[in-house]
């Protein structure tokens, strides 16, 4: 398995692109973060050249000096260790960061994904409309819409997927015993959903009625709890039943 500190630096850069393409300002503790972590990546341990002590003696270098030299070289691999877990170190820092200030991120992505989820009711309320029909018929915000419907479906499938990777602390469980209301409000209302694709799903799922939503990890978990009462609440009758009827029957 990939280790998960090795890949920091990239699941970060990953990140900040999709803040980038939201316009979402980074945080000061994100970009301080960032900061240093750019800062050591400019500033690479360089590879000694083979040649070093040949020309130094070629040169007419004292021994001390060529002393120096040899030690420089043999400490190469120390130093650029250190430097390659220092730069692990801070892109780690910086994506701890993004999961301290998960609530300010939360907040400005929501606002994006809820513009993407006013999009997709009002291409749900369209119904099987086609383009050119909607051109035709003058409808051109409607038409816009439509035309736009595969980058919006796409668009809020990133952000569900930023805020799993990225917003979401070890300790909160947003799915607890498989109740899953990170996308739908009422997970029921959509079971056993299926779509030939992520926009095919999302866009089936509103015209049975669900309604979407971009809650935060610790705003999921709390809309199942309800609903994961209700299941463990029907699990308990289910066993005092059979245990019931297994009473009588001895």
């Amino acid at each position: 398995m990939w280790n998960r500190r090795e890949g920091a630096p990239y699941r970060l850069r990953a990140a900040l692109k999709k803040f980038a393409e939201h316009d979402v300002d980074l945080p000061k503790p994100v970009a301080r973060a960032v900061e240093l972590l750019d800062r050591i990546e400019a500033n690479p341990v360089p590879d000694p050249s083979p040649h070093t002590l040949h020309d130094a003696v070629l040169d007419g270098a004292s021994l001390d000096q060529l002393d120096q030299l040899a030690l420089r070289q043999l400490a190469h691999g120390r130093v650029r260790d250190a430097w390659a877990q220092a730069r692990l170190t801070a892109a780690a820092n910086a994506l701890d960061a993004i999961l301290d200030c998960r609530n300010e991120i939360h907040a400005a992505l929501a606002e994006v994904a809820d513009d993407c989820i006013s999009k997709l009711e009002r291409i749900a309320e369209l119904g099987d409309a086609r383009l050119d029909t909607l051109i035709r018929e003058g409808k051109t915000d409607a038409a816009r819409l439509v035309a736009d419907k595969e980058l919006t479906g796409s668009q809020l499938n990133e952000l569900y997927q930023f805020r799993d990777v990225y917003l979401t602390p070890p300790e909160i469980d947003p799915r607890p015993h498989g109740v899953d209301c990170t996308r739908w409000r009422e997970p029921r209302k959509v079971r056993n959903l299926h779509g030939d694709n992520v926009l095919d799903t999302l866009i089936t799922g509103l015209k049975r009625g669900g309604q979407l939503w971009y809650p935060s990890a610790a705003e999921a978990a709390e809309a199942a709890a309800p609903i994961v009462a209700e299941h463990q609440a029907a699990g308990e009758r289910r066993r005092q039943n059979q245990h019931g009827i297994g009473h009588v029957a001895i």
